[in-house]
């Protein structure tokens, strides 16, 4: 069952298992994630760096 990691409050608790529960039955997984994101404050993956030449650089 998919939860967010750091919900520690329990109101954030219930939702993110609400919104869990939806997204086993049939709701879309980035309808849910983006849901739980929006109460847990996940905002995006870190930036992903690219390798160059030259060595490491930020895109």
């Amino acid at each position: 069952m998919p939860i967010a990691i750091g919900t520690d409050h329990d109101v954030n608790i219930a939702r993110n298992a609400y919104l869990a529960a939806k997204m086993l039955t049939g709701v879309r997984a980035a309808v849910g994630v983006r849901a739980m994101s929006k109460f847990t404050g996940i905002v995006d993956s870190p930036p992903r760096r690219m390798i160059s030449k030259s060595g490491l650089a930020r895109r």
